[in-house]
């Protein structure tokens, strides 16, 4: 098992277990980092792993697609997006209007 470090605020206390089995599941690539902020305050701040620590930069790879998906399904239910443009249309309005 990874040893786990970091600080967790009252009522995260479980996000550490969980953090705790993926850290010992990354291990084997290095380590792995999680911060998260609720509220303004930061509420989850671990790390794990062979030369991790708080400090430490990690890669990010494919974390922005659910965000992007998100995003989108927002836009889309509140009739934002024009779902019968075609994407070179509406680049080309982006650019003409930056």
């Amino acid at each position: 098992m990874t040893d786990v470090h970091g600080t967790v605020e009252p009522g995260f206390e479980s996000v550490r277990e969980v953090f705790a089995g993926i850290a010992a599941d990354e291990a084997r690539d290095g380590g792995a980092q999680l911060a998260v902020h609720h509220h303004g305050r930061l509420g989850v701040d671990l790390w794990g792993g062979d030369g991790v620590d708080g400090d430490s930069l990690l890669a990010l790879h494919s974390s922005s697609k659910g965000a992007m998906a998100l995003v989108v399904a927002l836009l889309v239910q509140d009739g934002a997006p024009e779902n019968d443009r075609l994407i070179p249309a509406v680049v080309e309005a982006a650019a003409k209007a930056a």
